[in-house]
């Protein structure tokens, strides 16, 4: 069932849904979930655990899907994704949040309004040129919420978002993991900055994380998009 956040939660998130359980292939060095799977010995291995789908809030909701691990990596099965993306058309109150390094997928599933569906850069090669995927794949016929989630971020995109036209919200973080060397703040603010400036040229709502380091707080939660038009999926794998 759906995991309300705390104060020390996801903020922009009223709860986080994890109906697909295990260790996340990707395996990325910067994952706080590698600690406790490793402290607790938990089971690695993915699977679909069918009593997630049997409760949900009352009330409207932000819901995190999968945010412990990468739904849509290629060894996750696409049967599993259908059936969450079948659940959230039948939960059409509350808005369900995606993200993922590996955005080609989205276009393999037709998602209803209330998804908001969302891809990584960190800076890093993996994810290099997830921005223009997400924004160019679903141009003009996927009018949903799609954001940017800049976490952690290791250096100064080099993209621009004035050449992203269908991004609706930034999010910003850093690796706040213990016992790193972390990047100077001023370097991060100075990225931050420039970020913040196109983004309000843009109209981009922008939330930054406390783990940032941010001397001012920005917490903005975009607007849903009500216009929609189905897309009929192509497989991609």
């Amino acid at each position: 069932m759906p995991t309300k956040q705390g104060k020390n939660g996801i903020g922009y998130l009223t709860h986080t849904w994890t109906p697909v359980k295990g260790r996340c292939p990707y395996r990325c060095y910067y994952c706080y979930m590698d600690d406790f799977f490793k402290r607790f010995k938990w089971d690695e291995t993915l699977r679909l655990d069918d009593k997630e789908f049997k409760w949900s809030p009352k009330d409207p909701s932000r819901i995190g899907v999968c945010f412990n691990l990468d739904l849509f990596h290629p060894q996750v099965s696409r049967f599993w994704i259908d059936k969450i993306v079948d659940h959230i058309w039948k939960e059409s109150q509350h808005n369900f949040l995606f993200l993922t390094k590996n955005p080609h997928r989205y276009h393999n599933f037709t998602f209803p309004k209330n998804a908001w569906l969302g891809t990584t850069w960190d800076g890093l090669a993996l994810t290099e040129r997830n921005p223009q995927v997400l924004d160019q794949r679903f141009e003009a016929s996927f009018p949903l919420i799609k954001f940017l989630s800049l976490e952690p971020l290791t250096r100064k995109p080099d993209f621009r978002l004035k050449d992203l036209k269908t991004i609706n919200w930034i999010i910003l973080g850093l690796d706040s993991r213990r016992g790193i060397e972390k990047i100077p703040q001023d370097l991060t603010e100075w990225w931050a900055r420039d970020i913040i400036a196109e983004a309000r040229d843009l109209d981009i709502a922008v939330w930054v994380k406390k783990n940032y380091r941010f001397p001012e707080v920005i917490q903005e939660i975009p607007e849903r998009v009500i216009d929609f038009k189905p897309l009929i999926p192509q497989y991609i794998p």
